[in-house]
């Protein structure tokens, strides 16, 4: 089979660094957003001297973030330019061949960036787990709600559950008090549960599910590629 016009591999290799460019590019975007004072949850770490803006002296700006976010996204340009050389005349048409010799060093040296400086950003990401409870408590416990209609459905049904609770949290909203403040009022709830079982619903902790079974089972099942990226 002629390779000159057949060029499926490099279009798949430009296609899959796409692919991780992008994935990449979706971790600097989170922790970017992450990094906002109004969340300030996570920090792209940087030295106590460093400025933040030229005009303004408090705020530390998420760098190496942002860089990883503009570089994806440049990246992603030019896996476009891998798939312009897949339409070719005949078996020997070797005009396309030369978009090769320009995109896959650009691609590549980009890839090698965006690897470099997510490794960077994740070993030396600053994790503020004082203003991630704050922020799960800013609505007053009223994300938790479905736990609580799904443990009272048990009892009285799922539709049921579903109604009363919606009531419970609508009301918690409206009126900005605590969801569990509420609960504790109801004698649906309290004839079906102690404190203790309700200080449990609303526990975030309990709410992890196998989240962090999940993390485990994707980092053992590439502990190989982890310890090849440490050697680099």
């Amino acid at each position: 089979i002629t390779w000159n016009t057949s060029r499926d591999n490099p279009v798949e290799l430009a296609s899959v660094i796409g692919i991780m460019a992008s994935t990449l590019g979706t971790l600097g975007n989170e922790l970017y957003t992450l990094h906002n004072q109004d969340f300030s949850e996570m920090e792209d770490h940087v030295s106590a001297t460093t400025v933040g803006r030229s005009t303004m002296p408090h705020p530390s700006t998420p760098v190496m973030a942002m860089e990883i976010s503009s570089l994806s996204k440049l990246l992603r340009t030019v896996v476009f330019e891998a798939f312009e050389s897949l339409e070719n005349e005949h078996e020997r048409d070797p005009r396309n061949l030369n978009l090769e010799y320009d995109y896959i060093g650009r691609l590549c040296c980009m890839a090698a960036v965006i690897l470099d400086k997510s490794i960077q950003l994740v070993e030396n990401l600053d994790v503020n787990e004082t203003n991630i409870q704050k922020n799960i408590n800013l609505l007053n416990g009223v994300v938790f709600s479905e736990s609580v209609m799904m443990r009272l459905g048990e009892y009285i049904g799922r539709e049921h559950a579903h109604e009363l609770v919606h009531d419970f949290a609508m009301h918690a909203l409206a009126k900005n008090i605590p969801l569990k403040e509420i609960l504790l009022s109801q004698d649906a709830i309290t004839s079906k549960f102690t404190e203790e079982e309700i200080e449990s619903l609303l526990s975030p902790e309990n709410y992890l599910g196998l989240a962090t079974q999940f993390v485990d089972n994707v980092l053992a099942a590439n502990q190989e590629i982890l310890e090849n990226i440490k050697k680099l």
